[in-house]
């Protein structure tokens, strides 16, 4: 009989067989239940309990489910809430960020800012500061500008008279007519400098230090010489019997020399060659006339071309020489030299030319004597002292220049001077080059000093040497033939410290018996050689030049009464003494005594 299972069997079978499948570890995946399940609801018996079972526990697994969803959503919700929160969070953090990031960089650009404000702050400072010291001095030369311009029209009316007229004069006759030249504007009530430097007036100081370079006395009778001979308008005829001047010239333009024993042809290939190349040509030894050939230049008409090539500019100068006409360079120039004393030239002459007067002065004579002694005691210092004339000459034309430079950037400036950048660097470079300049100035100076100083240890011979010549030169106005040459008088001081023998010890009192010792070597070997050249009855006249030289020397050259009796008693105790003028006195010497020296 077939045996049916009851409602109740099926149900605890399925309960028993799903309790035994979940809790074996075989069969309890997910997977392997599902089978089983399978299996058993195709069993009839147990089909229908167990797709019960299974709704219920899908209905049961549906329902949490749900419930998790719900949670689900609610954590949705509260997931987009806190995005929503987190968003306007990171939003406003980006917007404090960006913030924070322009602020920084405001800062920076400040801090830049500021820096640029500060340093640009310090070099504005620096420069207006050394402006400020500028301007005190621009202010004192305009003043002195000012002042000077109401001084100028007899300035200006002495400094022509000068260059004019004053030329052929020597230095006390320069000195005597500019001072009535000055009394005639103060009595005619016309403004002028009463401590008036003509030279100023046609070069710079700079031009007139690199003239004592190449060996032109310091002395204001030798530098108003080098001004005419350079600024004229004629051409220069030199009135130089020591030729002091032409050795300057030389010195200085390294000339080509003609003179009167010059061949025709040489003389104008020479001067044809000078014309056209633009150089300096020298005539020497002129006594009264120049040659004829020279002549024609003075009386050429100078022809002035359109130019052939088409192009602008001032056409060239051109003249006649040698039956050809040639082009006359711009730099060409002329002087011409004389070594007589007394020259008579001719009326046509005089005319045509610039006479200056260049014959030496004492001071001049006493500064060539000096740079001779110093060159044979002590070559070094000498150069020393040349290249720092030259330094110091760099230094102040650098210096103007950078003045000059200074003030055109500041009159082209335009608008404010701070904001102009390029201006301000332009401007500082300048002040710290002038600054720079300035201090190399005083301390070239400062050697200069020094120098000077070691120089002045050795003027009692150059002051010896100067009186002893020009007592020389009073011995030609008593006679022409007793013309003497600078040349051999050079020759005999320069023997004369030769054999001295080398220099002492550098103490103090070493140097003071040395330039003691000097001086007399000097004098007694221009009085031992240069008597010998005169007649016998002018011997003791040439030494009582000497004596009076001297002696009037030590009461000073300036002295407006020197006391003449004084000086002769030096002399000797047998001088018989007569006034004949104020100003003059005549000797009648019955015998001499030996003068010690």
């Amino acid at each position: 009989m077939e045996f049916v299972p009851t409602y109740g069997v099926r149900s605890n079978v399925c309960s028993n067989i799903l309790h035994l499948l979940e809790h074996t570890p075989y069969v309890g995946t997910y997977s392997i239940r599902s089978n089983v399940l399978h299996a058993l609801e195709r069993t009839p018996y147990v089909g229908t309990y167990t797709h019960t079972h299974t709704h219920t526990h899908t209905l049961y697994i549906q329902d949490a489910v749900d419930d998790q969803e719900a949670d689900l959503e609610e954590e949705y919700e509260a997931l987009a809430q806190q995005q929503q929160e987190f968003d306007e969070r990171q939003a406003s953090l980006n917007a404090m960020h960006e913030t924070f990031e322009v602020v920084m960089a405001q800062r920076q650009q400040y801090k830049i800012d500021a820096e640029y404000a500060k340093s640009k702050l310090a070099s504005s400072t620096l420069l207006l500061t050394g402006l400020q010291e500028e301007r005190t001095r621009w202010i004192e030369e305009t003043e002195e500008s000012r002042e000077e311009t109401t001084r100028l029209p007899g300035d200006s009316g002495i400094a022509s008279a000068m260059m004019v007229y004053l030329g052929p004069f020597d230095g006390i006759a320069r000195a005597e007519l500019l001072q009535s030249l000055s009394a005639l504007c103060h009595e005619m009530e016309i403004g002028f400098s009463h401590e008036l430097h003509v030279p100023k007036f046609f070069t710079t100081q700079n031009e007139i230090s690199s003239w004592f370079v190449q060996e032109l006395p310091c002395d204001e009778f030798s530098i108003q010489n080098g001004m005419l001979a350079l600024y004229c308008q004629r051409y220069p005829l030199l009135i130089d019997p020591q030729e002091q001047l032409l050795r300057w010239i030389k010195a200085r333009e390294n000339p080509r020399i003609v003179r009167d024993s010059t061949s025709n042809q040489v003389f104008t290939s020479t001067v044809a060659d000078c014309i056209t190349n633009g150089r300096v040509l020298v005539y020497e030894g002129i006594e009264n006339t120049i040659k004829s050939e020279l002549e024609l230049l003075f009386d050429q008409t100078f022809s002035v071309n359109r130019r052939t090539d088409g192009s602008h500019g001032e056409s060239p100068t051109r003249i006649f020489w040698a039956g050809k006409e040639i082009e006359m360079h711009p730099a060409f120039r002329v002087f011409m030299t004389c070594t007589l004393p007394n020259p008579h030239f001719d009326a046509d002459l005089s005319g045509r030319t610039t006479i200056i007067d260049a014959t030496m002065s004492q001071r001049g004579m006493e500064d060539q004597v000096l740079n001779m002694v110093v060159q044979i005691e002590d070559p070094k210092l000498k150069q020393s002292r040349i290249k720092l004339l030259i330094e110091l000459n760099g230094l102040r034309k650098e210096m103007d220049d950078l003045d000059k430079s200074m003030l055109t950037e500041l009159s082209e400036s335009e608008g404010n001077l701070l904001d102009n950048d390029a201006l301000m660097k332009r401007l500082t470079d300048i002040k710290a080059k002038l600054t720079e300049v300035d201090e190399k100035l005083l301390a070239v100076e400062e050697s200069e000093a020094d120098i000077l100083r070691s120089y002045e240890q050795y003027r009692p011979v150059a002051t010896r040497g100067s009186l002893l010549y020009f007592a020389v030169l009073d011995m030609a106005r008593l006679n022409k033939m007793y013309q003497v040459s600078m040349a051999m008088f050079d020759a005999i001081v320069e023997k004369a410290i030769n054999n001295t023998g080398g220099p002492n010890s550098p103490g103090p009192a070493g140097y003071e018996d040395r330039i003691s010792m000097m001086t007399r070597k000097v004098t007694r070997a221009v009085l031992k050689f240069y008597p010998l050249c005169y007649a016998r009855q002018h011997q003791i006249v040439f030494e009582i030049c000497v004596a009076l030289r001297l002696g009037l020397s030590e009461q000073g050259l300036n002295s407006p009464s020197p006391d003449y009796l004084h000086c002769l008693s030096k002399c000797g105790s047998g001088l018989e003494i007569r006034y004949q003028s104020l100003s003059c006195v005549l000797l009648n010497l019955r015998n001499f005594c030996r003068l010690q020296f």
